[in-house]
């Protein structure tokens, strides 16, 4: 769904929802994690918000522990994020399950295309504002696409041909 610029800032500017929420945020810089989770709590004032930073960590996280979010990005050290992603989507792992992309993740993106995905966002390019809105549209039940990888999901694009053919270990080797 493309959302207007006017209407993500007026959604971030609402105060926290009040629901009590349980967060998974899987992401290999730890302090990006820290970033995404305070992010969160301007969201979900009363958020349970657990934070992985590995791989492995994640995929028995995801297994175990009944997370209402699930925020996952898309490169770890120790094992394959978007692997670890499509199994989180298959199985239905966490009821709302959002990506966070970097510009370098972009080649691998349509991969993606068959994912079930609440939200993919950008965070080379959105603000904070955008993100906090990007949350509060997820809890409302809507997606989210960031306008710049767009492109990339949604929008059929000739130079993506090829890469769409791929198969996620065959698009891993491509970005080593």
């Amino acid at each position: 769904m493309h959302h207007r610029p006017d209407d993500l800032i007026a959604e971030a500017a609402l105060p926290p929802l009040k629901e009590s929420v349980r967060i998974l945020i899987a992401k290999s810089d730890r302090i990006y994690a820290e970033a995404l989770s305070a992010l969160c709590k301007k969201v979900f004032e009363d958020a349970q918000i657990t934070l992985i930073t590995t791989g492995k960590e994640a995929l028995v996280a995801l297994q175990t522990n009944e997370s209402d979010y699930g925020i996952i990005g898309l490169r770890f050290p120790d094992c394959d994020g978007v692997e670890l992603l499509m199994e989180t989507s298959q199985k239905r792992w966490v009821d709302n399950l959002i990506v966070v992309a970097e510009k370098q993740d972009r080649p691998i993106l349509p991969s993606l295309r068959t994912s079930r995905i609440d939200a993919i966002i950008d965070t080379y390019s959105e603000t904070q504002t955008t993100l906090r809105a990007a949350l509060r549209l997820v809890s409302k039940g809507q997606v989210y696409v960031s306008p710049t990888l767009r492109e990339y999901l949604v929008e059929r694009h000739a130079s993506l041909t090829l890469r769409q053919s791929l198969t996620p270990g065959e698009l891993r080797v491509l970005r080593l």
